[in-house]
């Protein structure tokens, strides 16, 4: 056996500057090749996060939580409505969890849930309310039926002049015949790219004047676009995100989400028959200023404060003529469950262990051959 392997030396040290040289170029090629292989596993890993993040349908559950802080000067009694969000087409809302020291009850009003706290509050006290609630979202398609359309919703109303003739003939121009689905995307298109649209509002009224003078079927409706952040982390909702605006659409016989502040940028969906699982209804443009009306006429007084842009979304009066009290709202967010991430870890797992076992494979055979040769 010593003889074979001194053989086997001697035999090494005498061999062709050729062969030497034949070999430096095979392995280098077989590193070029597995780097080559690691690029492409990296680039797909990419993609398929792209992909899952922005594309693939997704569940998406958040926990929120709204704490409002009432402080007053004066020692009064007070009634405090907050408005919820319920459950609707493209959203689930469980049954709100209410901490409070006095009573409470709530009510139904459109789409929103109207939560009544009631207290007693003295001369330079502090009192806390806090209400928790769990919301479902899903990224995909926001497409449902079962809501009847209303005459206003093709009709001009205060902010959508959509009977103007300036709004009508560019309305004309974008329209496609007897083509209403590719028509709401060149608007949606027009719309989107415009410049000098001050908000969210100010871009679903622009929205809905156009697909109704095309006659598209549209309501301006209100509600939060929850933050993307990452699962598990806290994020507070102030009063530059709170309350935003977007639309709903009658196409085909379907109603559908659309948002044209979202603009279309790579990688992202364009909003129209489609939910990034942000978007959580509160309610009707309209309805929630009736609803703000209504409780307005409830106080019967001035002195109500309301706070209609901010998050949460609240009204509160005195209730015996005294200075209404102060209140310092606020608005946590927190996603517990996001099916995209999920998939986006699981597919670079799976790239991760199949490159693994690529690398076994090939130190596997690399042994095979050393031991066929001895």
């Amino acid at each position: 056996m010593a003889n074979r392997e001194q053989k086997n030396e001697n035999l090494d040290s005498m061999e062709n500057p050729k062969n030497k040289k034949k070999k430096k170029h095979i392995l280098a090629r077989k590193r070029t090749r597995r780097w080559i292989a690691r690029s492409v596993l990296a680039l797909l890993s990419l993609s398929f996060i792209f992909i899952s993040l922005y594309w693939i349908p997704a569940n998406l559950t958040y926990r929120i939580s709204e704490s409002l802080t009432i402080s007053s000067a004066d020692s009064t009694e007070f009634n405090l409505v907050i408005l919820l969000p319920t459950t609707g087409s493209y959203q689930t809302v469980s049954e709100p969890e209410v901490d409070w020291a006095g009573s409470w009850q709530s009510e139904r009003a459109g789409r929103a849930n109207l939560v009544r706290l009631e207290g007693a509050i003295q001369a330079g006290e502090t009192l806390t309310a806090t209400i928790s609630y769990d919301v479902h979202l899903v990224m995909g398609k926001a497409i449902w039926t079962g809501e009847p359309v209303l005459s206003e919703e093709l009709l001009p109303q205060e902010g959508i002049p959509s009977g103007s003739p300036e709004v009508i003939a560019q309305a004309e121009g974008l329209m496609v015949e007897n083509e209403p689905l590719t028509t709401a995307g060149q608007i949606y298109d027009a719309v989107a790219c415009q410049t000098g649209l001050t908000d969210s509002r100010e871009q679903a009224n622009v929205l809905a004047a156009f697909n109704r003078a095309a006659q598209i079927p549209t309501r301006v409706v209100t509600g939060w676009v929850l933050p993307d952040s990452v699962p598990l982390f806290r994020r507070q909702i102030g009063k530059d995100t709170g309350l935003q605006f977007w639309n709903e659409v009658f196409l085909q016989d379907l109603w559908r989400l659309e948002d044209a502040s979202c603009c279309r940028r790579f990688p992202r969906q364009r909003l129209l028959g489609w939910s990034d699982g942000r978007h959580l209804v509160l309610e009707t443009g309209g309805d929630l200023e009736a609803v703000y009306r209504s409780l307005a006429k409830e106080a019967g007084q001035d002195g109500w404060q309301l706070s209609s842009s901010s998050s949460p979304a609240y009204v509160i009066w005195s209730t015996d003529g005294a200075e209404t009290p102060e209140v310092v709202p606020v608005m946590i967010v927190k996603k517990t469950w996001d099916g995209r991430w999920v998939m986006a870890i699981a597919v670079v797992v799976i790239l991760t262990v199949l490159e693994g076992m690529m690398e076994t494979d090939h130190l596997t055979k690399r042994q095979k051959r050393k031991a066929f040769v001895d």
